[in-house]
């Protein structure tokens, strides 16, 4: 499992330098690298990469010097993605379902580096009344990081059509409400709050079920017991595209070593 891990960090840095070392042709003055996470365990490897400037070294290493960079935490994969559709960020560490909408938003210009984590999600409730998917009714508020295209609106969509057939997959888009992880879990922790139910993701699954009266989990969980909320790093793929024109024998060396030996970085 490690090495696992730091072959996806390494891959993840070496392809994130190579981004930004091609974007200094359009601003030779862009020293900068803004790079945007949320909160939780699933995106520990950007917090590795943040303690150990692991893009700064990279960069170097494709005769890029000078390059700092700077972790922007947002609550929801909605903040993330207008911050980059805007430019006030240059890649992201969000989830799947982020990716296929800026994808299909700018016709194929962002573009996904490198996966890096995969964690179980839990549809949790503190409602005794609701043991499953078809006990939700009108009233009942359900937290997503973003409504209707992150991973977790996705899958619950998929569950509502496997429960009450294949028209009825947006049933419950509208219990469905915009809360980041730390908001939905502040939300159910307090019993005058509308919000009884999150879509969560490790550490708040744990605190959920730990510290809250009554939290009950796995009312939407996958029948295999594998991960179901994967993680990806992407960037917009417009300047690396134009730019690697001009150096395709350094994009393809340093894209090489994200496969070399994980320990020598």
């Amino acid at each position: 499992m490690i090495k696992h891990l730091r072959s996806k960090l390494v891959a993840a840095t070496v392809i994130a330098a190579i981004a930004f070392s091609m974007s200094t042709a359009r601003a030779q003055q862009k020293s900068e690298i803004a790079l945007s996470r949320q909160p939780g365990i699933f995106y520990m490897p950007s917090h590795i990469m943040e303690k150990l400037k692991l893009i700064e070294k990279h960069a170097a290493s494709l005769g890029v010097t000078g390059v700092t960079t700077k972790w922007i935490t947002f609550s929801g994969g909605g903040a993330q993605t207008d911050a980059l559709l805007a430019g006030g960020v240059d890649i992201l560490n969000t989830g799947t379902g982020n990716l296929l909408l800026l994808w299909d938003r700018t016709r194929g210009g962002v573009k996904g580096i490198v996966a890096t984590s995969a964690q179980p999600m839990t549809l949790i409730s503190r409602d005794a009344n609701i043991k499953s998917i078809r006990d939700f009714g009108p009233g009942d508020k359900i937290a997503v990081p973003t409504v209707k295209v992150s991973t977790q609106a996705i899958v619950l969509q998929i569950a509502a059509a496997e429960a009450f057939g294949a028209d009825q997959w947006s049933k419950l888009d509208a219990n469905t409400v915009q809360l980041g992880h730390p908001d939905a879990y502040a939300a159910l922790s307090n019993p005058k709050h509308e919000v009884h139910n999150h879509f969560s993701i490790p550490p708040f699954t744990f605190l959920e079920l730990k510290s809250v009266p009554g939290a009950c989990g796995a009312v939407v969980a996958r029948r295999d017991g594998r991960p179901a909320q994967p993680g990806a790093i992407l960037h917009h793929n417009e300047v690396c595209r134009r730019q690697s024109k001009g150096h395709p024998g350094r994009a393809r060396r340093h894209q090489g070593s994200a496969g070399s030996d994980p320990q020598r970085h």
